[in-house]
């Protein structure tokens, strides 16, 4: 389930995926993140993102990386990048991506590459 809302409040583990293209069923790339420090910083950012975005886009076969937020194992909900692009919670994009966007892309990608 894609998240309803970038405003989460509790999380206690991250599990990450990215693929080459959406059409691949196997990652290139998986982690879990279970640092309290981490996760802070992840939430923060999503936080100041606008839950809604301008504009529906047509894509192709771009790179997706997927994150998935639990809660004491139970999973909160995820949500995805399109590309570099971040998918709003009303499943538009954003059509001028706010810095937080390409910062928390940037702090996930690292955190795949095993530089958090």
């Amino acid at each position: 389930m894609y998240v309803e809302s970038f405003k989460i409040r509790e999380c206690d583990g991250i599990r990450l995926a990215s693929r080459r293209k959406m059409s691949d069923r196997k990652p290139k790339a998986v982690a879990e993140v279970s640092d309290a420090g981490v996760i802070g910083d992840v939430l923060a950012l999503l936080a100041r993102l606008p839950e809604t975005g301008e504009e529906m886009i047509k894509m192709g076969d771009v790179p997706t990386l997927e994150a998935h937020l639990f809660k004491g194992g139970k999973e909160l909900g995820h949500f995805a990048f399109f590309g570099k692009r971040l998918k709003a919670p009303d499943t538009a994009f954003y059509s001028k991506g706010p810095e937080e966007e390409g910062k928390l892309f940037s702090l996930l990608e690292g955190i795949l590459r095993g530089k958090p």
